[in-house]
């Protein structure tokens, strides 16, 4: 792979990590410090900080028995390992329960918009703690909160990153869904393609293989981590109150999957 990517001017990732690698969500991720442990390689590769985008994301919540549980507990030790890595741009968002993502083999918790409007005013509040930009693509709900909106894939940013500003197109892509940023670029996936991370919340296609598996054995839904985010209920009368809250799932985290954003190769083949 290096040596492929070698041959390229430039190479930017997305490097996505939820805290949910190896748990019953994402059954063929590995664990967060397996992943986030890449982080410094990743960096090293793309040439710069500021070529690698942290995917703290989905956002996910589901129901274990009567406590709902989220990852969002993750948050902290993956944001103190990206500000470590000297990594600032952190993109998130709130997972999209589509009809076949409700149909899987898990009681989904979709927090209210007061909830979320809450939640994400907390994320950035600790992602402006270690020195993080906290950003969102189509997620109008993390708006309200403050939370910037900016495209995954930024033509402009591409541009001003490249050593030698190569050209790149800063047209949205209208291929995508209407709230999103992204410019146009090439997908070089496809729906039909299974994904061995499996991942339960996954609008593409997931492995099948791994659904269904019990939740690791350390997944206790009594366990709940200092400083996790607590979800308020509004009342009818406009009240809030508490409302359950979200408990973590074990030290494990996010798939180690990276997305690279391409520039032309070189045309002498030369790294």
């Amino acid at each position: 792979m290096r040596g492929l990517l070698a041959r390229y001017d430039q190479v930017v990732a997305h490097f996505t990590v939820t805290g949910l690698g190896r748990s019953f969500i994402e059954p063929g991720a590995p664990p967060w410090e397996v992943g986030i442990a890449q982080l410094p390689e990743l960096v090293e590769l793309c040439g710069s900080p500021r070529r690698v985008v942290v995917r703290f994301d989905p956002i996910v919540h589901w129901w274990e028995g009567s406590r709902i549980r989220s990852n969002l507990a993750w948050a902290e030790p993956i944001f103190r390992e990206c500000a470590r890595s000297e990594v600032q741009e952190i993109r998130t968002s709130f997972a999209t329960l589509y009809g076949k993502v409700r149909h899987r083999e898990v009681r989904w918790y979709d927090p209210s918009p007061e909830e979320k409007l809450r939640l994400a005013t907390q994320l950035k509040d600790l992602a402006h703690r270690f020195r993080l930009h906290l950003g969102a693509c189509t997620d109008l709900d993390l708006e309200g909160a403050g939370v910037a909106r900016q495209p995954c894939i930024d033509g402009s940013r591409l541009i001003e990153l490249h050593p030698e500003r190569a050209s790149a197109s800063a047209r949205r892509d209208r291929g995508q869904r209407a709230s999103c940023l992204c410019t146009e670029s090439v997908d070089i996936g496809s729906y039909t393609m299974r994904c061995p991370g499996a991942c339960l919340y996954c609008y593409g296609n997931p492995a099948r293989s791994c659904r269904g598996q019990a939740p690791a054995s350390g997944m206790k839904p009594d366990v709940t981590e200092p400083g996790t985010p607590t979800l308020r209920r509004v009342t009818p009368s406009g009240r809030s109150q508490p409302g359950p809250t979200p408990a973590p799932p074990p030290p494990p985290p996010g798939p180690a999957q990276t997305r690279g954003s391409r520039s032309r190769p070189r045309q002498d083949g030369s790294p």
